[in-house]
């Protein structure tokens, strides 16, 4: 608690000069819509899939074929 309580250091990175706590109250002032969440988590999901599988699929393939002849 001490240290959201401390002031700001004098560096580019302090915001102001208001305290921890209160820069990291600015962070959430409104939640994100329900559809906005949706949306981001399904962008990071493909993220994660469709280059998985376009370096999956190919392997997969070939060796299906090696194993086949």
């Amino acid at each position: 608690m001490t240290c959201a309580k401390s002031p700001a250091p004098r560096g580019a990175l302090a915001v102001g000069s208001t305290g921890t706590l209160v820069r990291v109250e600015r962070l959430s002032l409104t939640p994100a819509s329900a559809l906005f969440s949706t949306g981001v988590y399904l962008l990071a999901g493909l993220i994660l899939v469709v280059p998985t599988v376009a370096v999956a699929v190919p392997w997969l393939t070939e060796l299906y074929r090696l194993f086949t002849h």
